[in-house]
């Protein structure tokens, strides 16, 4: 079973919680989740310092960053921080593979559509709704996915990288898309070719 981590805003933390009720329910993944004010402020870090830092301190161990997405997630400095850190090689620690989870606040359409690269979690979505799929468009990825973080945008667009990204309302309906996302996702993580040199953010930006 796959370890993870996950990645959110501190304002989003009831969804963590519930995922992890869901979790303890159906038990897809062992939780190797930090609280949410563990991880400090290291701006007297250089970038590669907080990689490695965060990356073998506290990822250790984990294999999948699931990364809760709202309004205000991509402007948290922590969580550019976690999954730029979630992709490299540490000295201790392999790179892990990521899975975004839109929440309900951004009323995510049926016109764009959940995104993944896996056959089978399209198909455990279709169990739970009539769904229209659409090509992944990476030129157009910033006008149609605006509240990823930016660091998955350019990613996604620049690099080969595949990632899921899920709607919180299907996996709350059928927790085999979850389960199906993280098999696919760790099996896949080490094809992901990301860009880590882009910086890190250094301070929280303007909600």
């Amino acid at each position: 079973m796959n370890k993870v981590f996950i990645s959110f805003y501190n304002k989003d933390i009831w969804y963590k919680d519930k995922l992890l009720e869901i979790n303890e329910e159906y038990n897809i993944f062992i939780d190797k989740s930090v609280d949410p004010y563990d991880i400090k402020d290291e701006d007297n870090l250089t970038d590669e310092q907080i990689r490695v830092k965060i990356r073998d301190r506290y990822l250790r161990n984990s294999s999948i960053t699931i990364v809760l997405v709202g309004r205000e997630t991509k402007n948290r400095k922590h969580v550019d921080w976690e999954i730029g850190s979630s992709v490299i090689d540490g000295p201790k620690n392999k790179k892990s593979g990521i899975i975004v989870i839109y929440l309900p606040e951004l009323h995510w359409t049926n016109k764009i559509s959940t995104i993944s690269p896996s056959i089978n979690v399209k198909k455990e979505i279709n169990k739970t709704r009539e769904t229209n799929w659409v090509n992944w468009n990476k030129k157009n990825i910033f006008n149609e996915h605006p509240f990823l973080p930016e660091r998955i945008l350019r990613n996604i667009k620049n690099n080969e990288i595949e990632i899921c990204i899920l709607q919180w309302n299907d996996i709350i309906s059928n927790t085999n898309i979850l389960r199906e996302a993280i098999k696919w996702t760790s099996i896949h993580k080490d094809e992901q070719k990301w860009d880590t040199s882009i910086p890190f953010m250094r301070r929280n930006k303007e909600n």
